[in-house]
């Protein structure tokens, strides 16, 4: 029998096992993916010279792709608090973007300047509708240039929902208007153990880095909204602190060395300074840890001016405090280069990626870190 009969065949029941598949989503868009990687498969088959010697190869390559592209992630935990909508795939979101597009101006034209918070409460669903535009996983980039930021929004969480959906409904208008190549990366952390936001900004850098070749990283507090779209969401040749005023504290930076609320670091930046502690849990101490480490690699905190880097913060229920936080900030320079993004140990317990946002559901606690 023909090679490539054979291979056709093989390649058609591969498909048919899949769609079988009692995990396998219901999502249209995932199934519409399909046919053309099944045309795009026998175009190479065809066009092959000698096609016996694509058999094996490329039975397992495309297969392997038609698995991944028709089934969603397993779930092993109950579900979250947070939006419970089904699977979308990253297959939307093409790799890469058209060379042939000019690079977006250095000052994106769209900005407004001074923005009112809108504190409005949305539905995910509305939401999903007003912000069609995005791609799977919270992800945008501009269709008529080429963005010269490629960003990643890090925001660790926990049962904050409302503070959330009123984030996302300010936060994409303004960072496409900006002109950015983005995705925002929830991280949420599992269980009732005391929350350690460091510890969930070093997975984040590290989960977004498997998705997407990012360059800049915000680390972002979920209650802090920006009012001003001058803000940029980019990050210069020192670490940025974001949010220098912040309408809880009368709009005036409350220490000069404060590192908290809103940052941005480089990719080289971070993995210079060993990203953040591993060692804080509660609340407190691992922005003071960050501000040391920073000072300590010779590195300066840069910030814009006050009357544009202006934050409202969102009404939420304060974490406990780290009883142990002085102790460990004091100790800190000693555990640099060993406490920090290089030591970080944790199980991924579930990953979705929804129409305005990646979740990822960690589990940081001993028995889940080991």
């Amino acid at each position: 029998m023909n090679s490539r009969v054979i291979i056709i065949a093989i390649l058609t029941f591969i498909v048919v096992m899949i769609i079988q598949d009692p995990h396998i989503t219901s999502s249209t868009s995932s199934f519409s993916q399909l046919a053309p990687l099944m045309k795009r498969a026998n175009a190479k088959f065809l066009a092959a010279p000698n096609s016996s010697a694509l058999t094996t190869k490329s039975i397992r390559k495309v297969g392997a792709k038609v698995q991944s592209i028709g089934t969603s992630p397993p779930t092993h935990a109950p579900p979250t608090k947070a939006h419970t909508n089904a699977n979308l795939s990253q297959e939307s979101f093409p790799s890469t973007q058209n060379s042939s597009l000019p690079s977006c101006p250095l000052i994106p034209p769209n900005l407004r300047g001074p923005l009112k918070v809108d504190q409005t409460l949305l539905s995910f669903e509305v939401l999903e509708s007003k912000f069609s535009w995005l791609d799977a996983g919270g992800r945008y980039r501009p269709k008529d240039c080429k963005s010269r930021n490629k960003v990643a929004i890090i925001i660790p969480y926990r049962d904050r929902e409302d503070n959330l959906k009123v984030f996302l409904n300010n936060i994409h208008p303004m960072l496409q208007r900006q002109q950015l190549d983005y995705g925002i990366y929830v991280i949420e952390q599992y269980g009732n153990y005391k929350f350690n936001r460091a510890k969930l900004m070093n997975i984040g850098f590290l989960e977004a880095l498997k998705q997407h070749d990012y360059e800049c990283f915000i680390f972002h507090d979920v209650d802090l909204i920006p009012e001003d779209d001058r803000n940029l969401y980019t990050c210069p040749e020192m670490p940025r602190h974001m949010s220098v005023a912040v309408d809880k504290f009368s709009y005036r930076l409350p220490y000069r060395d404060i590192f908290g609320g809103v940052s941005a670091l480089t990719k080289e930046q971070f993995y210079k300074l060993n990203g953040f502690s591993n060692e804080f849990w509660g609340w407190g101490g691992e922005d003071d840890d960050m501000s040391n480490r920073i000072k300590y690699y010779g590195f300066k905190i840069a910030r814009y001016p006050a009357d544009i880097a202006r934050y409202k913060m969102l009404k939420h229920k304060g974490e406990t405090p780290n009883p142990d936080r002085y102790k460990k900030l004091y100790s800190g320079r000693k555990r640099y280069k060993i406490d920090g993004v290089n030591s970080v140990k944790y199980k991924v317990v579930d990953i979705i990626f929804r129409k305005l946002y990646t979740w990822i559901l960690v589990d940081l606690t001993p028995r889940g870190a080991l």
